[in-house]
């Protein structure tokens, strides 16, 4: 989240240098506080309650594919960075520190993935794949307690039928209605 907005997460893009979304989170927060009242639920607030977290499992729904975007962008770009250090810098940089042979020319793979693995570029890149993963994961588990709330509420209020009033006044809630007897 971010520590000058709380209701708001700050989200890495997939491309470099291209500046962080702000995803607003207030809505989804708003509906994940109100998790604790599916215990004490009625007939009279369950449909607002499971609109709330009707509302916000769409909502985060279209963040998380926003997010998975960035996510595939990251990883082509970390393919990228890996592929123009292996090409361009771990020949050099092994020749210059005398770790290449005349039967293997490029070095071996140790030495390919150790260089790989200091390059700053390739390692920014990982960073940003990680770090959209892991904001993923975080609200993978959001829209699960949210869906799981929604679920909850719907098995404690049950079947509404039975608190609806009968469009014949003479039956009880309940009790077939005399107008299907007439057929």
């Amino acid at each position: 989240m971010d520590e000058i907005n709380p209701g708001t997460l700050t989200v890495p893009t997939g491309l470099p240098k291209v500046p962080p979304m702000k995803v607003d989170m207030g809505g989804i927060l708003a509906a994940e506080s109100r998790i604790q009242e599916v215990a004490i639920v009625n007939p009279v607030k369950a449909p607002e309650l499971m609109a709330t977290f009707n509302q916000a499992y769409s909502d985060l729904t279209e963040i998380i594919s926003k997010v998975e975007y960035q996510y595939e962008v990251a990883k082509i770009q970390e393919e990228k960075a890996r592929a123009i250090c292996i090409i361009d810098r771990v020949p050099g940089i092994l020749k210059e520190k005398g770790l290449t042979s005349t039967k293997s020319p490029s070095g071996s793979e140790d030495m390919r993935s150790a260089v790989l693995a200091l390059d700053p570029e390739y390692e920014a890149a990982q960073e940003k794949v990680i770090q959209l993963k892991c904001i993923l994961t975080y609200l993978e588990g959001k829209l699960k307690a949210i869906d799981m709330a929604y679920t909850g509420v719907k098995k404690v209020f049950g079947d509404t039928s039975q608190y609806r009033h009968s469009p014949d006044l003479s039956v009880e809630p309940g009790q077939p209605s005399s107008f299907f007897k007439k057929y």
